[in-house]
């Protein structure tokens, strides 16, 4: 269900950006359609594993964008 859900809402999100800024609703649309058809062929492990993948990185460029402002303010 909530498969369906993200790519009901990727797809229309690419078509209200494909008429508000059409060169980024196409970058949008074709990025949609190849990750519908890729996420049909991968296992649950493996979507696990990107999505593990995915908040790791995310966390770690927070940090990362956290000490840059901490060292910044210690230096004014």
């Amino acid at each position: 269900m909530l498969r369906i859900g993200s790519t009901v809402i990727a797809v229309t999100t690419s078509i209200t950006m494909l008429f508000a800024v059409p060169p980024l609703g196409i970058i949008m649309a074709i990025g949609t359609v190849i990750s519908t058809f890729t996420n049909f062929f991968k296992s649950q492990k493996e979507k696990q594993l990107e999505a593990v993948k995915k908040i790791s990185q995310s966390l770690n460029n927070q940090l990362e964008e956290y000490q840059r402002q901490t060292l910044a303010k210690a230096k004014e």
